[in-house]
């Protein structure tokens, strides 16, 4: 095996290996040359240069959801779209504030009151809790003795809470029960733990039981996912805007994410030292000028230097700050506390706009040598970018004549165009993990310019052409994106790739 060399010109972020002969390996390349600033998550100020400590608070507020039932049956029958639809589940806790209309059950305690049904799709899997807030009453005990013949017990209010799975369904069609229970004896506070699978949609209903009173509210708190394990970040920036933000002068990790029990904001300090732009020329790091102003952008950003792709959560109002005081910490002192002079609150999402949707169609192969470089076949054409802020969909299916191909035989290749300058952020997902698919980005010659596996060799596999390559797409230029199996056994795997355009 020859020496490995690596590939010169623009944008050169990988060290290659030897030409091998098919199947071919993956190499081990390195990352890209990108800021300082945007390798850290954590920035430590620059000696002699700037000083600056900008010190906050990121909060991810809760999202409260008020019932709308104007009378019994408004969203009582989920399986035929009675329910009350709260969206998406993702970081923020969800607060329900809901109202039972009427109490009553069977003398064995099957509840038969008002049943207020709730559909929540899932944007991760994990464990979460649900907590039913109510009154039990002043004399509560948690002696249940007084239900065997349907009174009310000990509590003033007894509810039955349920959690189903949607996306699940048997051979008759009902969806898969993940949880149910009645709140005797939790004293006003039942918790529910779920464990939510990966895509599911969560119907949760809340069945009203006996009770001493005709009617009564309560409250549905629902965990959003662990925000400790999503990336979010604090980025200062010269731009108020999303369009003018441009590239980050410095930002920091959120540090640990704790709940307010009253409000169910979940908050995180950071710290980020420096505000001063720098930028390399030629691996020689270049110091700006430093702005009087800037503004403090926070989210769950891939990287500081992305741009705010689909599903990302962030501040829609960014914080403005002084960023020319040498040696500030922004801390102030409130009752005796040392809390932060200002916060960045994380409270909208963006939101998913497709433009088209393509399905593969063979023959769409393409052979690529021991550089990784496009040498010949006939890739699919896929329709102009819909341009930045929507999402384009091709779903395909690659197949595994043998196992563990390493990119021998079958797979799928798509060219690329865009009716003007714009980057791409292009993640391909599969379903089944027996199988590992790849993702190469090659230029018009057929010369390798990025791939998913470079950036992270898992599922889904993504890339930021902007963000992980400096490169923004041009027009009038046709670039080939191709999905190569890896590894695998004998059959197939059906993908999606989605391609998120975004503004340069």
């Amino acid at each position: 095996m020859s020496t490995p060399r690596t590939l010169v010109g623009p944008p050169a972020p990988f060290a290659s290996e030897p030409p091998m002969s098919s199947p071919l390996p993956r190499r081990a390349w390195r990352a890209p040359a990108l800021l300082p600033l945007l390798l850290s998550a954590c920035l430590s100020p620059e000696a002699g240069v700037d000083r600056t400590v900008v010190e906050g608070q990121i909060d991810i507020p809760a999202v409260i959801f008020s019932e709308q039932e104007a009378g019994i049956g408004v969203n009582d029958d989920p399986l035929n779209g009675a329910l009350s639809d709260l969206g998406e589940l993702r970081y923020a806790n969800l607060r329900v504030l809901g109202r039972a209309l009427c109490f009553r059950q069977r003398p064995n305690g099957t509840p038969t009151g008002d049943a207020d049904w709730y559909l929540l799709r899932a944007t991760s899997s994990g464990p979460i809790n649900l907590t039913l807030l109510y009154d039990a009453g002043a004399g509560a005990s948690g002696d249940t003795a007084a239900l065997d013949t349907g009174g009310a017990g000990p509590e003033d209010q007894r509810y039955l809470l349920s959690v189903y799975d949607m996306a699940q369904l048997d051979e008759s069609g009902i969806p898969a029960l993940l949880f149910e229970g009645p709140t005797d004896g939790a004293g006003g506070a039942f918790v529910a733990p779920i464990e939510v699978p990966a895509g599911a949609e969560l119907l949760i209903g809340v069945q009203a039981g006996a009770a001493t009173v005709g009617a009564a509210d309560y409250e549905l708190q629902i965990d959003g996912f662990d925000p400790n394990a999503a990336g979010f970040k604090a980025g200062i920036y010269a731009g108020a805007t999303l369009d003018d933000r441009g590239a980050p002068l410095g930002g920091a990790a959120a540090e640990l994410f704790v709940d307010d029990p009253s409000t169910r904001t979940r908050s995180a300090p950071f710290r980020a030292y420096g505000t001063t732009p720098v930028t390399r020329v030629d691996d020689t790091p270049e110091v700006g000028e430093q702005l009087a102003k800037a503004y403090v952008w926070a989210g769950n950003f891939p990287d500081l230097n992305a741009g705010i792709t689909a599903g990302t959560m962030f501040s829609s109002t960014p914080v403005e700050i002084d960023a020319d005081v040498e040696g500030q910490v922004r801390l102030r002192w409130i009752d005796r506390e040392i809390r932060p002079r200002f916060t960045v609150s994380v409270d909208t999402v963006q939101p998913i706009v497709v433009g088209w949707e393509e399905t593969d169609t063979e023959p769409n192969n393409v052979e690529v040598d021991a550089n990784y470089s496009v040498v010949s076949g006939s890739p699919q054409a896929l329709p102009p970018a819909s341009g930045p802020g929507f999402v384009d969909i091709v779903r395909g299916r690659v197949d595994f004549p043998a196992a563990d191909p390493s990119w021998a035989g079958e797979n799928d290749s798509f060219t690329l165009s865009v009716p003007e300058g714009m980057g791409v952020v292009a993640t391909l997902s599969w379903a089944d993990t027996a199988y590992n698919l790849d993702m190469n980005w090659n230029a018009a010659d057929g010369t390798i310019l990025g791939a998913g596996w470079d950036v992270g060799d898992v599922n889904p596999e993504r890339f930021d052409t902007i963000a992980n390559y400096g490169v923004v797409l041009e027009p009038g230029t046709t670039y080939t994106l191709t999905l190569l199996p890896w590894s695998g056994p004998v059959g197939g795997v059906d993908y999606e790739l989605t391609l998120e355009w975004l503004a340069p």
